[in-house]
C-alpha cells in the first residue's frame, strides 16, 4: 500500500494551505480549528449517535458506584465515554466512567486508580510490514494521550496483547491501539481494543 499512497497536501505547511484556500475562496479558508469530531460540529454526541444509528435511544438511567449504589441519574448511557470525568454531576468526586452498560442502561463510575491498566488486548490488528515487531514498541490507546512503552505478545486468531512498562489510562473497548517504533516517530500498525486488565 505504501508505494500507492498519495498525500494531496504534500509538504505544505498549514499556513500555506490556508493561504491557498483563501486565494481560491474556499468556504473553510478562515474556519477556526477544531479538535472535536469533524462530523459532529455542534458537539452533540448523543444526537449524532441517534442520527447514525436510528432506533438507538438516549433514555435516562442510573449512575452507580462499584458496589451498585445509585449515585445519581444520567440522560442516556450512549453519551458517556470510558474515563470521562466532566459532566457527571455527582457529589463526593471526582468520579470517572468505568463502564457503560446499554442492556441495563447504567453508567458505572469508579475512582481514578481503578481505570489504569497494564495489559491491553487488541483484535483485527494489522502490521504495515506484515508481522508483529520483535522489539519493544510504543502504543497509544487514547487520543491526545502519550504513547507508552510496551512489549507485544501474539495471541490466537490475530489477537495481540500489549504489556505496558507502566499502566495506561482507561483503554476503551472499540477504540484504536496504535503502535509506533521505540522512537515514537514511525507507525508500525494497530488494531482495535478488545479488553484490558
Amino acid at each position: 500500500m505504501l508505494p500507492r499512497l498519495r498525500f494531496p497536501l504534500g509538504d505544505l505547511l498549514k499556513s500555506e494551505v490556508r493561504a491557498l484556500a483563501s486565494k481560491h475562496e474556499l468556504a473553510t479558508a478562515h474556519k477556526p480549528e477544531s479538535q472535536g469530531i469533524c462530523f459532529i460540529p455542534d458537539g452533540d454526541v448523543k444526537a449524532a449517535l441517534e442520527r447514525l444509528r436510528p432506533g438507538i435511544r438516549s433514555r435516562a438511567g442510573e449512575i452507580v458506584d462499584p458496589e451498585g449504589r445509585v449515585l445519581g441519574p444520567h440522560s442516556g448511557a450512549i453519551g458517556y465515554t470510558l474515563g470521562q470525568r466532566k459532566g457527571l454531576g455527582l457529589s463526593d468526586g471526582p468520579w470517572y466512567v468505568r463502564e457503560t452498560d446499554p442492556a441495563s442502561n447504567r453508567v458505572r463510575v469508579d475512582r481514578e486508580p481503578a481505570l489504569w491498566r497494564r495489559e491491553v488486548d487488541a483484535e483485527d490488528v494489522h502490521w504495515i510490514e506484515g508481522s508483529p515487531p520483535s522489539a519493544a514498541v510504543r502504543v497509544q490507546v487514547r487520543h491526545r494521550h502519550p504513547s507508552g512503552a510496551a512489549s507485544v505478545e501474539e495471541g490466537e486468531a490475530g489477537a495481540i496483547r500489549f504489556v505496558f512498562d507502566a499502566p495506561v489510562w482507561a483503554p476503551a473497548k472499540g477504540q484504536a491501539a496504535v503502535v509506533y517504533d521505540q522512537s515514537d516517530q514511525r507507525m508500525l500498525g494497530g488494531g482495535w481494543i478488545s479488553g484490558s486488565r
